[in-house]
């Protein structure tokens, strides 16, 4: 007995929002004036903010600001084009091979990632020589900046 088989394509458009809740927001909105926002929970920071611990699901005793110096603490390079959410400033040019760093801001308790720019990513020694564990980096702002994580358009190292 024979089956058919039918093959379908379609393309679909959704749009939807997912709420990132009230401090979230409040960190997305700070960037706008280039600040860094972050939360105290039980004497530990967390950049960007956190809504509560997630070990005892206790909430911030504070929010704290930073300018957004940090640390590298890892970080890998992306030899495809990156996948990016249509938020403003996402137009910037991205192209392969590029660096994306986990970054520590302000001995934080956590990481976030982000793109790291003024590296050499042709060079593989230079690059290894220069970008390690404990590289101090500092964002670079967007001029024009509308409350998303691409208001920081890239961190650099310091030096």
């Amino acid at each position: 007995m024979s089956q058919s088989k039918a093959n379908l394509q379609w393309t679909m458009h959704v749009e939807y929002a997912q709420p990132q809740g009230k401090l979230y927001s409040q960190f997305m909105q700070a960037l706008k004036d280039k600040k860094f926002l972050g939360t105290k929970i039980n004497g530990k920071k967390y950049f960007p903010v956190k809504q509560f611990c997630s070990e005892t699901f206790v909430e911030p005793d504070e929010i704290i600001e930073s300018d957004g110096v940090g640390f590298v603490e890892s970080f890998t390079i992306y030899h495809k084009d990156p996948d990016r959410v249509n938020f403003p400033n996402a137009h910037a040019e991205l192209k392969p091979p590029y660096v994306v760093a986990a970054i520590k801001v302000a001995n934080s308790s956590q990481c976030f990632m982000h793109y790291l720019a003024g590296v050499d990513v042709g060079n593989p020694n230079a690059l290894l020589q220069k970008v390690k564990a404990g590289l101090l980096v500092k964002p670079v702002w967007a001029e024009e900046r509308h409350g998303n994580i691409l208001d920081i358009l890239h961190y650099e190292p310091l030096s």
